[in-house]
């Protein structure tokens, strides 16, 4: 194991042990502030459905009917206790297609949480490789100091003992605050790439940590596996549901200019009718009433009318939209599948090569350094180019990463590239 994978798996800040992707993203996929947000969007959708589909309430009536103004239920034939009910029964299913409506826009909700989740798990990758390779980057600079502390011991060793100069214990001496400057800038980038990374997960803030090695993304050379997964994302079932819900609406507010039916019905209570005058006492029946009416829309046709116009211009809309949606996914795709093979080749060409060969002229400057044929420039030169090329392999290992992180947004497909996707709602 090298010297760096030893720093990185010393507890930092209280971890026992470095993260691994996995459990970050299970633990983004439940614990992640905007997807509790959308999926809570998503319930109070769903809970509109049944009421968008249900009759009006039934009004019922309870009063009193024809009671003369001296008082008594049992002076006059015709006063009675009354109640009733009346009910409205919509016979062009215009209730029914406003159901259907908010069951698509229910599935809208859903796929738009779909893609918000894929674009949350493709930045707490990105934020993950980000910790990763920036506490590398941190670490590389602070062994490049090391290196220049040596440096500066040399040179001030040669300068005493009166076979070195003094410009070269102060070159050496300036390099070394650089790479302090530097590293504390590194410091700066990984609390914040960590801070980002908790935000993601759910969980406070709590400073600088170290993850688990970031496995090699598998990319082959082919774009077009991960342009057709496009085809299936959220983000373009999203419009089609929206179209379906905003058609529905369109027949259920044509279909509301039609006459609906109205129910009503009511029973009368009448008292035993006395006459005192005349001793007589009559007992009566007590009686019924039912009618059934049409209310006649006469008034609302051009109201329900340009409300299903506009309905209609919304599933336009959406057409339009999902195409557009397609086109960009579509593009997206290809530019980075291009930048994270670019980038691939790039990570490879420096870690075989390049750092392979400024580490082998490192070793070779020093060695004749000791034998006094070189001067402490040429050794300072060779260190901070070898420097150079791990801070570009980092850089490229990175960028390799956002445009991973590009194609797990744009695809949702992470068998494509060798990394693990949880669930939806997979526990942490």
């Amino acid at each position: 194991m090298t010297v760096l994978a030893l720093l990185l798996a010393v507890p930092v800040n209280g971890i026992a042990a470095p993260l691994e992707l996995e459990a970050v993203l299970k633990q983004v996929t439940s614990a992640n502030a905007e997807l509790l947000e959308r999926r809570a969007m998503s319930d109070a959708a769903a809970e509109r459905v049944a009421p968008s589909g249900a009759w009006t309430s039934p009004m019922i009536e309870v009063g009193v009917v024809n009671v003369p103004t001296s008082g008594g239920f049992n002076k006059d034939p015709m006063t009675m206790k009354m109640v009733g009910i009346t009910q409205r029964v919509p016979l062009f299913g215009a209730n029914g297609l406003s159901h259907h409506a908010a069951e698509e826009a229910v599935n809208a909700e859903r796929a738009s949480l779909g893609a918000e989740r894929l674009e949350v798990l493709a930045r707490a990758y990105e934020r993950y490789a980000e910790v990763r390779w920036i506490s590398e980057l941190a670490h590389e600079t602070e062994h490049h100091v090391g290196t220049m502390d040596r440096m500066v011991a040399a040179a001030r060793t040669r300068y005493e003992s009166g076979r070195g100069r003094l410009d070269e214990a102060l070159m050496a001496e300036a390099e070394r605050a650089h790479l302090m400057a530097e590293q504390a800038g590194y410091e700066s980038e990984w609390t914040r790439a960590c801070a980002e990374l908790d935000v993601l997960r759910g969980v406070a803030p709590a400073g600088r940590y170290a993850v688990a090695t970031v496995e090699e993304p598998v990319i082959g050379p082919d774009p077009e596996p991960f342009r057709l997964a496009t085809l299936d994302h959220p983000a373009l079932e999203e419009p089609q549901a929206r179209r379906r819900s905003a058609e529905y609406m369109a027949r259920a507010e044509r279909r509301r200019i039609w006459p609906e039916l109205e129910l009503n019905a009511s029973y009368g209570f009448r008292e035993t009718l006395e006459n005192p005058a005349h001793g007589l006492v009559t007992e009566q029946d007590d009686m019924f009433s039912a009618t059934v009416g049409f209310m006649l829309p006469l008034f609302a046709g051009g109201n329900e009318g340009a409300k299903a116009r506009e309905q209609d211009a919304m599933a336009r809309a959406a057409v339009a939209g999902r195409q557009r949606t397609e086109q960009m996914l579509a593009e997206e795709v290809l530019m980075a599948h291009a930048e994270a093979r670019a980038a691939g080749r790039m990570v490879g060409l420096i870690a075989d090569t390049v750092v392979v060969a400024r580490r082998r002229a490192l070793e070779a400057a020093w060695n004749a350094y000791g034998a006094g044929s070189l001067d402490l420039r040429e050794i300072l030169d060779a260190s901070h180019r070898l420097y150079e090329a791990n801070v570009a392999l980092t850089r490229a290992r990175m960028d390799r990463a956002r445009a991973v992180a590009r194609l797990i947004a744009r695809t949702g497909r992470g068998d494509l590239l060798g990394i693990a996707l949880p669930e939806e709602r997979s526990e942490p």
